[in-house]
């Protein structure tokens, strides 16, 4: 066990918990490896910051983007270095996700910001519908003593490992609710998994989403299969918007990977 890094960690949990949480006091970092809707394995990298009472999950590059496009002179900006990579036929600095992940024991719930298709949404649900069964197989994360745990939810049945010697109820996407942090999470069948690959201090502002306004309260599977509906085929979704669109090539279905889904799959 890191035994430094730990006492630090729990000193600095101890004094979050004394003041008012705004502030972080761990910054995880976590890799997502996952099947591609349409064949391989991909990955994508992904950050906690949390204290014992709230959370945040986000991408780091989905929100300088959105942290620049939030104010006027930062869209005038964001807009110039995409025409000039463009016109270069450089990397365009492009979102590679929408998705952001509050949590609040506080408020007992769990927020989730997100796109379909062209629509900005939120949900939230309570903290307590995921639970997990809890059992007495070990193993190292990071140097850190894990337990496992298994929970259903939401159509998948995924397995976690979480250490109580951080005790601060969070994880990766929404995974949460065990009496410690979760270091590793993946499903029965393989197709998600993520992994902590570092943990650090910190004492940095849990700051709430960008141009919050933009989202609208919608229902978590609905926008599920608006985005389902749209990956299938995304010609009778413009369709529907502008009228008949002469095809070039094609019937506009796109081509998804047998047995591929989301992270959740309870909206069929």
């Amino acid at each position: 066990m890191k035994h430094g890094s730990l006492l630090f960690i729990m000193s600095c949990i101890v004094a979050t918990a004394a003041v008012a949480q705004q502030k972080a006091d761990i910054k995880v970092h976590y890799i997502q490896d996952y099947n591609g809707m349409r064949g391989g394995r991909h990955q994508n990298s992904w950050v906690l910051i949390a204290n014992p009472v709230e959370s945040k999950f986000y991408n780091p590059q989905a929100e300088r983007i959105d942290s620049m496009c939030s104010s006027a002179d930062g869209k005038k900006k964001y807009d110039t270095m995409m025409f000039q990579a463009i016109s270069t036929n450089g990397q365009t600095p492009t979102k590679p996700t929408n998705l952001y992940v509050f949590t609040s024991s506080e408020q007992s719930n769990v927020a989730v910001y997100d796109k379909a298709v062209e629509d900005f949404y939120f949900y939230e649900e309570p903290l307590d519908e995921m639970t997990w069964e809890i059992s007495d197989s070990t193993r190292k994360e990071l140097d850190y003593d894990c337990l496992m745990a298994t929970s259903d939810y939401h159509g998948r049945k995924w397995t976690a490992w979480f250490t109580p010697d951080i005790p601060i109820s969070a994880g990766p996407w929404k995974f949460r609710g065990v009496p410690g942090l979760i270091l590793e999470v993946y499903d029965a069948d393989g197709d998600y998994r993520f992994v902590a690959d570092a943990i650090e201090k910190a004492d940095i502002r849990i700051y709430p989403i960008y141009s919050e306004k933009q989202y609208s309260r919608e229902d978590r599977k609905e926008m599920l299969r608006v985005k389902r509906r749209f990956v299938e085929n995304p010609l009778a979704h413009l369709e529907a918007q502008f009228g008949k669109m002469e095809q070039i090539d094609g019937d506009g279905i796109q081509n998804i990977q047998d047995g591929w889904d989301y992270l959740e799959t309870d909206y069929r």
